[in-house]
C-alpha cells in the first residue's frame, strides 16, 4: 500500500507540481485538489468490466499471488489440485494475513 501511495505522489508531482504539495489526488481547479465528481448512473454499468481488469493489471503489477488474484476476483481456481482447496478456509484466514 506504501508503495502505490508513493506512486501516486510522484505521479501527482509530475503533473501538477504546485496542487501536489497539498492534495494526494491533485487537480487543475482552481484549489488545486478533486471537488467533487460525478457520472452518469447509466454510464457506471458500461464500466463494471473495466473495473475488474484494471483491478487484475494493478493487482499483477504489486505481486499478488495469483491464487489471491482469483478468490479476490471470485474466480474459480486453477488445476487439478484445486477441488481440495476450501475456498471458505482461504477466505477467513489467508487473506486476512
Amino acid at each position: 500500500m506504501i508503495r502505490c501511495l508513493v506512486r501516486v505522489m510522484r505521479i501527482g508531482r509530475a503533473l501538477y507540481g504546485e496542487q501536489s504539495r497539498e492534495s494526494l489526488f491533485p487537480a487543475e481547479s482552481e484549489s488545486g485538489h478533486v471537488i467533487e465528481h460525478k457520472e452518469k448512473r447509466s454510464d457506471l454499468s458500461k464500466w463494471g468490466n473495466d473495473l475488474r481488469q484494471t483491478f487484475r493489471t494493478i493487482a499483477q503489477t504489486a505481486g499478488v499471488a495469483e491464487l489471491d488474484v482469483h478468490l479476490l476476483m471470485n474466480h474459480s481456481i486453477p488445476g487439478v489440485n484445486a477441488g481440495y482447496i476450501t475456498r471458505n478456509k482461504l477466505l477467513s484466514d489467508h487473506l486476512r494475513q
